[in-house]
């Protein structure tokens, strides 16, 4: 179950972050880039404190909380089977964002400052093809 902090969606999304390091616009954006729907797109402008677990279906909830971490912009991201509770089309988008995350050093960042961005690299667990098949690199753990 997707974990939530008390307050709106935005202080969810940017949790982590210190108030000077929130760019909401970026928020917007990667939570687009993830395809939240536009009913959850309409809480980020929002004070709204909701109990976001029983607001969210629990794929929206899935891709909050994805969102949160590419918001967050840290080096090293592991996530554990990213695209289990998602659709072949949904699947193919978030691994084509943790794509960008890497090749772009970080998603919906500047592009003029790539350069200076140290690298990103994202460590994640398949059940699913697609998955194995967008990787750098395999490991097969048994």
């Amino acid at each position: 179950q997707p974990l939530f902090c008390q307050g709106s969606l935005m202080r969810n999304l940017s949790f982590g972050l210190s108030e000077s390091e929130v760019d909401a616009d970026r928020v917007k954006r990667v939570c687009s880039l993830l395809d939240l729907p536009e009913e959850v797109m309409a809480y980020i402008n929002s004070e709204a404190v909701e109990q976001w677990s029983d607001v969210l279906s629990q794929s929206q909830a899935y891709l909050v909380c994805l969102a949160r971490a590419l918001i967050t912009d840290p080096e090293l991201l592991c996530i554990h089977k990213p695209t289990l509770n998602f659709d072949e089309r949904a699947s193919e988008n978030i691994l084509s964002v943790l794509r960008r995350f890497v090749d772009e050093r970080g998603v919906a960042a500047d592009s003029e400052t790539k350069h200076l961005r140290r690298p990103r690299t994202c460590i994640m667990s398949s059940s699913k093809r697609l998955g194995v098949a967008l990787a750098d690199e395999v490991y097969h753990v048994s």
